[in-house]
């Protein structure tokens, strides 16, 4: 029981932006949307893995990925920010 708790309580903030129509990089409970950055499985360097998310957000303009169970605004179109 206190596992499937554990579970819902990890995942319980995933779907509130998606369902809100903002592109989301898929999360994993506890890991967030950079699980093989966290685990140290990923061998490409923090600049390529930007580089990555960059390009998939690019033609929204913003989403959101996940650090840990947190969500993370990624703006990628200059004129939001200004």
């Amino acid at each position: 029981m206190l596992v499937v708790l554990f579970y819902r309580w990890s995942v319980a903030t995933h779907a509130q932006w998606r369902d809100k129509g903002v592109k989301v990089i898929k999360p994993y409970p506890l890991l967030g949307s950079w699980p093989k950055m966290i685990l140290m499985q990923d061998r490409r360097s923090q600049m390529q893995f930007w580089k990555n998310i960059y390009d998939l957000m690019k033609d929204e303009g913003y989403g959101i990925i996940y650090v840990m169970r947190e969500p993370s605004l990624v703006v990628t179109d200059v004129e939001l920010i200004k």
